[in-house]
């Protein structure tokens, strides 16, 4: 498995990720016997990259996670952020400010019973404070050995061109899958110049790509998608149609949907880490089985073709 997030060429991790939102109960519900369930299935199926957040139920993610690895916790890469516990998902708005930054590094810590974060990543905007500032503090995290990697979660060049005059920026997270390519007229040409690593969150688009969801399908109250106009009305109903037409080509193919999507974002080089979630065991060992397909150039040029038009920016921001 080939390295999303490098020091000196040596650490290496899955490509494929397991994301902690479902585990702080976005998408309905959680369990904590099958949150462990299935983290531990990730861990036999060869994952090694973990990716989390405070914002995850109030801490649970990062709490369940610590408790799942138990004493595997210092043989992964943990990825979470220095967001804001009760931060809403659309428009974030958050303190990023040095005593802000160094409180959430210990509070994620203590829930994670580590001493390190392997890469911590600032999302959403302070209008307060600059981002210089906010470098400045993950650089002292950084030499203080209490972060490794610096990372963004953010689609704004404008962004990632400050804070790279005050330090290095060794990842950025997005939303990338074959439906939703928002990143690709801007900030994807911009870390491919800039040598940033892409970790592609959502390569499902929500669900979208599992092939799962129907035109009638609806969600429950505590489900984020709720919000999130890729699954009301005509847009939605437009997004099962196209579904169902890569549905059929994967199946013309001899793939299943699931492979045609992580194939599809897995494709360019520069995307390190398709970071997938799942609600339960089983999901993830489907997720890591799909993961080995190499989909050929023509494969490539026949999905765009089936998307076409439908090519949109979601409104969800994962934080």
């Amino acid at each position: 498995m080939k390295s999303i997030i490098q020091e000196n060429e040596t650490a290496t991790v899955s490509r494929i990720g397991l994301g902690g939102l479902p585990f702080g109960g976005h998408y309905g519900p959680v369990e904590r016997g099958e949150v462990v369930r299935t983290i531990r299935a990730a861990i036999e199926e060869g994952i090694t990259f973990f990716d989390t957040s405070p914002t995850y139920g109030e801490g649970l993610a990062e709490r369940l996670l610590a408790e799942a690895l138990g004493s595997d916790r210092d043989n992964v890469v943990i990825a979470t952020k220095a967001a804001a516990s009760s931060a809403i998902f659309t428009n974030l708005r958050q303190a990023n400010d040095p005593a802000t930054i160094r409180r959430r590094a210990e509070e994620s810590l203590r829930r994670l019973g580590r001493d390190h974060i392997d890469l911590y990543q600032i999302c959403g905007t302070d209008p307060h404070t600059p981002i210089a500032k906010t470098m400045e503090a993950m650089e002292e995290l950084r030499s203080a050995g209490i972060i490794r990697f610096i990372g963004f979660c953010t689609s704004k060049t404008v962004i990632l061109r400050e804070a790279l005059k005050h330090g290095r920026v060794d990842a950025v997270q997005l939303s990338y899958n074959a439906l939703d390519r928002s990143i690709e007229g801007d900030v994807l040409p911009f870390c491919r110049a800039a040598c940033i690593k892409i970790h592609a969150c959502e390569p499902f688009c929500c669900g979208l790509l599992l092939g799962s969801l129907h035109k009638n399908s609806s969600f429950d109250e505590a489900d984020r998608r709720i919000e999130d106009k890729r699954f009301r009305g005509e847009q939605f109903r437009h997004s099962i149609e196209t579904v169902n037409r890569l549905r059929a080509f994967a199946y013309q193919e001899g793939l299943t949907l699931l492979q045609l999507a992580l194939g599809w974002v897995l494709q360019d080089p520069l995307i390190k880490i398709a970071i997938c979630g799942a609600k339960n065991h089983h999901q993830i060992r489907e997720t890591v089985a799909a993961g080995n397909v190499n989909l050929t150039p023509e494969q490539i040029i026949e999905i765009d073709q089936i998307v076409g038009e439908e090519k949109f920016q979601g409104v969800s921001a994962i934080v």
